[in-house]
C-alpha cells in the first residue's frame, strides 16, 4: 500500500497572454500623474462634420446654415478597485499586495466595460430604430451615423458573444492588434451586457451594439492599500486606480439580430 503524503506545493500556473480586443485595446490610454483631472474634466467637443453647398453666385452664406456656439463636455471620474483578505501564514505581505494588483490588472477592463455601457446606451441616438434589424443593417446604420456625426475614427462596442457572428459576416478583422470593421472603425469586444437604452433585454437571438466617438481613458497609477490585523494575523490588500473615460458624449446604438432563426 502506498504511503499517503501531502500534495506537492508548486507555483500557480502562468497565464500565457492576456485576452485581447476589449475596451483597453480600443481606447487611447493616457497614463499620467497629473492629480487635477481625478475630479473630472471639461473640454470643447471636436468639430463636427458640417458643410453646406450653394450656388457660386451667392454673395454671402445664409446665416441660418451656421452652427451656433461650441458644445462642451464634462466627464466624471470612476474608481476601479480589487482586493483580497488572506491569512498571512505562508504568504508575505508583498505577495498579497502583488496579487491584489494582478487581480485589478486582469479585471479592470471588464469592470469598465460593464459600468460604462449604461452611460453609452442611455443617451444614444438610434439610427436604425428600436426594433431588431439584421446584423449588416445594424453595423451599416452605426457606421453611417459615425460618418455623418463624427469627424474621426470612432469605436463600435459589441458584446464578446457577438464576435463570432460579426466574423462570420466578415464585419471584423484584426489590424495591428485591434479589431476593425471593413471601414476601419475600431471594435471593442467587451463585457457589455447588450441591453437597450432603457436597460431592456434584447429580443431573442439579438443584442444591442453601440458606436461612439474615439474613447480616451485617463487613469492614475495603481495604488495599494494594505492593512494588517494583528488579532487574527490577517492582511487585507486593496488595489485601485481612478479612470476618467471620455467619448465626447457622442453615441449611437443599434438592435441587431445575431441569429435570425432564434424563437
Amino acid at each position: 500500500m502506498p504511503i499517503a503524503t501531502a500534495p506537492l506545493l508548486i507555483d500557480a500556473p502562468s497565464i500565457p497572454a492576456a485576452p485581447r480586443f476589449g475596451l483597453l485595446s480600443a481606447a487611447q490610454i493616457v497614463d499620467g500623474p497629473d492629480p487635477h483631472w481625478v475630479d473630472g474634466i471639461e473640454y470643447p467637443t471636436t468639430p463636427r462634420p458640417h458643410a453646406v453647398t450653394d450656388d457660386v453666385e451667392c454673395d454671402q452664406p445664409d446665416l441660418a446654415d451656421l452652427i451656433s456656439g461650441v458644445d462642451w463636455v464634462t466627464d466624471a471620474p470612476l474608481r476601479v478597485w480589487s482586493g483580497l483578505t488572506s491569512k498571512i501564514a505562508g504568504w508575505t505581505a508583498d505577495e498579497i499586495i502583488s496579487r491584489a494588483r494582478d487581480m485589478l490588472t486582469a479585471g479592470e477592463g471588464t469592470a469598465l466595460e460593464r459600468s460604462l455601457w449604461p452611460l453609452i446606451a442611455d443617451p444614444a441616438t438610434l439610427p436604425a430604430g428600436d426594433d431588431p434589424v439584421s446584423l449588416l443593417a445594424g453595423i451599416g446604420a452605426v457606421e453611417a451615423w459615425l460618418w455623418e456625426s463624427y469627424g474621426g475614427v470612432g469605436v463600435v462596442h459589441v458584446p464578446r458573444t457577438a464576435v463570432p457572428y460579426l466574423a462570420r459576416a466578415h464585419q471584423v478583422r484584426e489590424v495591428n492588434g485591434q479589431l476593425r470593421t471593413p471601414l476601419g472603425t475600431v471594435v471593442s469586444a467587451g463585457a457589455y451586457p447588450g441591453r437597450g437604452p432603457d436597460d431592456e433585454a434584447p429580443a431573442a437571438g439579438a443584442t444591442w451594439i453601440a458606436a461612439t466617438a474615439a474613447v480616451e481613458l485617463r487613469r492614475t497609477p495603481i495604488r495599494t492599500q494594505p492593512t494588517f490585523n494583528h488579532r487574527d494575523n490577517t492582511l487585507t490588500a486593496v488595489a485601485d486606480r481612478v479612470y476618467v473615460p471620455s467619448w465626447e458624449n457622442l453615441a449611437a446604438a443599434a438592435h441587431i439580430q445575431l441569429d435570425p432563426e432564434a424563437p
